[in-house]
């Protein structure tokens, strides 16, 4: 393995929060070692400060001056903004707030030198942004962000990644955290629904665009069984949220038996949204989808909800549409909201007209948006 493919697959474990592994990498290769090359000197400094993060007190203290002094170098040859601010911000996190004021008063003059510095314009802006909010300017700190958000107002893990920097570093200077929510990545949601509704429900279809909207959904993660599964995965790719497909068997076994021998109206929409999808996962390739494996398709697509949250230092979420008379849902780990709706089952099984249901309401006490 070349030290550049080493160097990225330590950067894939570190991402994917496994420390230690990427930790082990970097010293098995050599790299850790290394005293002339920025990058592996960053990506250390990266691994130091997670490594800080996991512990408190003096030993804390002691991994927070590693990482600092590391990014230091790295900026120190190579020149570079994005290590040069993280020493900064390292450097006040170790009790060094002058050293920190130092350092972030030379990322603004190495950003107002070389303006075209071979970074994201994202990173470019958030970077003068944690330069200002380092020396006590977070007004100017909040304007250079809003600058840095316009110019990338997709890229939500980098968004992320500066959110929690900001937060250590308004905890640490004992600021203001709440100008930061505007900032935050919207929400990711697992959700589900009852396939004996009817195909069309303008009413309780505009209560779950509202409800989506109101809790800032920005991902979903379910299964698309006609019915409400098809209703709420069309109001998420109405309202531009990424939506990522999960099924308990292959998509020709689902389409056939959850959609179109529910309903064949479902088909088009069932195949316009398959199309429309970020992402596709099929759990197992049974002939059909069992309880059982309905079940763990719903306990997988939560978790993906709650990884992606993580990641974007966001919140995971659950929407319910449950039939009138469904028993009380079991407390759930996220919070959420539970639609209830009147269901139609025509005799021959789930198949129902278009009038299928009457009424609908959100829960009180459901979550938010309730």
């Amino acid at each position: 393995m070349t030290s550049d493919e080493c160097l990225r697959q330590i950067t894939r474990l570190a991402r994917s929060g496994a420390v230690e592994r990427a930790w082990a990498l970097l010293e098995a290769s050599g790299l850790a070692g290394a005293v002339d090359d920025p990058r592996a000197l960053t990506l250390k400094g990266r691994l130091e400060k997670d490594r800080a993060r996991q512990i408190n007190g003096a030993e804390r203290i002691r991994w927070l001056e590693r990482a600092a002094d590391h990014y230091w170098q790295a900026a120190e040859i190579g020149g570079r903004s994005y290590p040069l601010i993280n020493a900064a911000t390292l450097s006040l996190l170790a009790g060094k707030p002058r050293k920190a004021h130092e350092l972030a008063r030379r990322v603004l003059d190495l950003l107002d030198a070389e303006p075209n510095e071979p970074e994201t314009p994202y990173w470019l802006g958030a970077t003068r942004a944690e330069a200002l909010l380092l020396l006590g300017r977070p007004h100017d700190a909040r304007a250079a962000l809003r600058v840095a958000v316009k110019a990338a107002p997709q890229a939500w893990e980098d968004r992320a990644a500066t959110i929690g920097q900001f937060r250590l570093i308004c905890a640490e200077l004992r600021g203001d955290l709440a100008w930061l929510d505007q900032f935050l990545p919207p929400r990711s949601l697992q959700y589900a629904g009852v396939m004996a509704v009817g195909q069309q429900d303008q009413r309780v279809q505009g209560r779950i665009a509202a409800w989506l909207a109101n809790a800032n959904v920005g991902f979903g993660y379910g299964a698309l069984a006609a019915g409400a599964d098809i209703w709420i995965a069309e109001a998420l790719v109405a309202r531009g949220a990424e939506l990522h497909v999960v099924l308990p068997c292959p998509v020709e076994v689902f389409r056939d038996k959850s959609v179109a021998a529910v309903d064949q109206a479902g088909l088009p929409r069932f195949d316009r949204l398959l199309e429309a999808a970020a992402s596709l996962d099929e759990l197992d390739a049974a002939p059909a989808p069992s309880p059982a494996a309905v079940g763990v398709t719903d306990a997988v697509a939560l978790g993906l909800a709650m990884h992606n949250a993580r990641i974007l230092q966001s919140e995971a979420l659950r929407l319910r549409i449950v039939g009138e008379a469904a028993p009380k849902l079991p407390d759930e780990p996220v919070r959420g909201a539970t639609l209830a709706v009147a269901r139609q089952a025509a005799a021959h099984g789930f198949a129902v007209g278009e009038a299928g249901v009457a009424r609908a309401m959100l829960r009180p006490g459901s979550g938010v948006g309730a």
